[in-house]
């Protein structure tokens, strides 16, 4: 039959010869059909065997070798994130409630003084090493019977402290965390001596290092615990008498992250 008006023939780069209708020109010479090819049933089949041909060369040859693209992070990435999340920290107000022991005796009868301060703590959730800051304001107001007699004197004792340091705590994710401190203290100090008809008072700086330890239970954002704290190396020089400022102080903590 005549197959050159036939639509896939007409879009083929196949074409058959006008002058012979068993030849196939292709671009580079000529192939020869076949007796075969001459059947009626084999050229009513050729222009499906062709279009099946034509859509086998259509199809890129590296289809078969593509591969999906890999959509993992790169280890920069990765490195990234795991950087930012070790600069996360935590940041954490408390009030401190205790009292303190005076080491010197000098302090009696205001040996024991109540305390009430407060504390911001910044640390570092991977290490668990926190920087803090805070005031601790002490006093004591008691009599004393001047002599064994009737007369009364009021003694009154007030030390005002301010602190940095750091600590270190230990059990990032559990409830409670124990922790560890140390650091530099600030004292001011003022006691007043007044006796009938007279008062004398005094007033004076020093530094001192304190040691702490602790710990805390947390839930959710507030916690509470207790904290156990010395200072030593603290000397004053009132003009009543020189006393040390050293002390062991036991105390409740209540806070909450900020």
């Amino acid at each position: 039959p005549d197959l050159s008006s036939h639509p896939i023939w007409l879009e083929s780069p196949w074409r058959i010869h006008p002058l012979q209708s068993r030849t196939l020109v292709p671009a580079s010479g000529t192939i020869e059909f076949s007796p075969m090819m001459k059947l009626p049933l084999v050229q009513s089949m050729l222009p499906l065997l062709l279009a099946c041909s034509l859509v086998s060369c259509s199809t890129p040859s590296g289809t078969a070798g593509f591969r999906a693209p890999n959509f993992r992070s790169a280890p920069g990435a990765q490195l990234q994130l795991e950087d930012l999340s070790t600069q996360r920290y935590a940041r954490e107000l408390r009030v401190i409630y205790g009292q303190r022991e005076q080491t010197d005796d000098g302090w009696e009868p205001n040996a024991t003084q109540d305390v009430l301060g407060v504390e911001f703590e910044l640390r570092s959730l991977s290490s668990g090493v926190s920087f803090e800051a805070g005031y601790l304001k002490a006093d004591s107001d008691e009599t004393q019977a001047i002599g064994g007699g009737p007369s009364i004197a009021s003694l009154d004792a007030e030390v005002g402290e301010i602190y940095l340091g750091v600590r270190k705590s230990f059990g990032e994710t559990a409830s409670f965390r124990p922790y560890l401190g140390t650091g530099i203290s600030l004292q001011v100090a003022d006691i007043e001596v007044a006796p009938v008809g007279a008062a004398v008072s005094g007033r004076d700086e020093s530094t001192g290092l304190y040691v702490r330890a602790g710990g805390v239970w947390y839930f959710g954002r507030f916690h509470t615990g207790f904290d156990f704290r010395a200072l030593f190396l603290s000397e004053l020089d009132f003009n009543i008498d020189d006393l040390d400022g050293d002390y062991l102080q036991a105390a409740w903590v209540f806070g909450f992250s900020l």
